[in-house]
């Protein structure tokens, strides 16, 4: 199993971004290296729909190569938002096993560590007991489609919003899928917990100040434990706290705001947690993201 961020000596936050791969693996690395990216985020197919391209051995390779000599890690993998676990619709569900174990074997030739997935939506008429269930057994089924690739990688479960029906916007749902998961796969430590900022704050988790952060982050490990806190996706939030409204703003220009997210660096139950920015608009606004980001990591005010 791949080491667990947060291992080792340095306590320091990496910090990257979601970065593009138009024009091909080898050129997302090239960008995010352009961008002083220390970790990096990335689709590896469409996130919207249609067949996966192959990814040949020697893009592979490249790509892998060009994150090595810039010391850009981890590379983190996302989950295409079509993928449902929990449709109510058995072919859309089986599609979804499918696209999960599609990512891990295509995380596993990228040596991308870590698979990122929501636990999905609902359809009316499904309970959440009975969602979870679903979830639970959309990801067995991918583990078992592709077993080496899934030995190799780790897949995170991201906390949502709670915008209409969806799953896991409370820590205590995912930790009960995290725990369903790994009981059914009968091994512990194959799924971890991707923490999204804005997520978080418009379910219901304040992250405006340190009190609030400190709580979180606590409840988290209490849940969870330390070792499954494995990436943070660094988003401000233009939704008030409890708003369930999933609408990702710039570093500092939403409600979290710039105290938050000295908060959120500065957290010891987050220290080594690469943390990346998702928010809105092109690379080249995330990359001004990023740099607020290391701002704030030194101690720097957004302002003046």
């Amino acid at each position: 199993m791949t080491a667990v961020a947060g291992e080792g000596a340095d306590r320091s936050p990496r910090l990257g971004m979601h970065v593009s791969i138009a024009g091909g693996l080898p050129r997302m690395a090239e960008r995010a290296r352009d961008f002083a990216c220390e970790a990096v985020q990335v689709f590896s197919r469409s996130p919207q729909g249609g067949p996966a391209r192959p990814i040949p051995p020697e893009e592979a390779a490249a790509t892998r190569a060009l994150l090595l000599a810039a010391d850009i890690r981890p590379l983190v993998i996302h989950m295409p938002y079509f993928a449902n676990l929990c449709a109510a619709d058995v072919s859309l569900r089986a599609y979804a096993s499918e696209t999960l174990a599609g990512e891990l074997e295509r995380a596993a030739l990228l040596g991308a560590p870590y698979v990122v997935t929501h636990p999905g939506r609902p359809g009316e008429g499904t309970s959440p007991e009975e969602a979870r269930g679903l979830v639970v057994e959309s990801v067995l089924r991918a583990f078992e489609m592709s077993p080496a690739a899934a030995a190799r990688v780790r897949l995170l479960l991201e906390n949502t919003s709670g915008s209409g029906r969806e799953l896991g916007s409370s820590l205590e749902e995912i930790a009960t899928l995290a725990e369903a998961i790994e009981t059914g796969l009968g091994a512990p430590g194959r799924v971890g917990f991707c923490l999204d900022t804005c997520h978080a704050h418009a379910a219901g988790y304040d992250l405006r100040g340190a009190r609030g952060v400190a709580a979180l982050a606590r409840r988290a490990t209490e849940l969870l434990g330390r070792d499954r806190l494995a990436v943070v996706h660094a988003n401000d939030s233009l939704g008030e706290v409890g708003s369930r409204r999933d609408r990702h703003a710039p570093i500092g220009g939403g409600t979290i705001g710039e105290a938050g997210f000295r908060a959120l660096l500065a957290e010891p139950h987050l220290a080594g947690c690469p943390f990346l920015v998702e928010t809105p608009g092109s690379d080249e606004h995330r990359a001004a993201d990023l740099a607020r980001l290391k701002r704030l990591r030194a101690g720097e005010a957004l302002e003046g």
